[in-house]
């Protein structure tokens, strides 16, 4: 089983490091309201699209592996309580 937990584990360590990336991205990202008025407002926005698109592709990942790494856990849950059942079942009681 220490492979399958193995694997699961770099997934969630994948998600935490998607979310960081996401909280990072967010952290830099300038308020919508603010007004740009300076000549190189166009420079600003294209880098608000960059970033918004960036912020995109994390979400849409982030969402994928955290749904795949929950079912993921959830079958490796069940696998081994479906095992530690089987093996309580076969020990005779004394």
């Amino acid at each position: 089983m220490l492979p399958f937990v193995t694997t699961w584990a770099a997934l969630a360590a994948i998600v935490l490091v998607l979310a960081i990336y996401r909280m990072v991205l967010v952290s830099r990202e300038e308020p919508t309201t603010s007004l740009h008025v300076a000549a190189g407002s166009a420079a600003v926005a294209h880098d608000d699209t960059r970033t918004e698109k960036r912020l995109a592709v994390v979400d849409r990942w982030g969402q994928i592996l955290t749904i795949v790494g929950t079912i993921y856990g959830l079958v490796l849950a069940g696998i081994y309580l479906y095992h530690v059942w089987l093996s309580s079942a076969s020990t005779p009681p004394q």
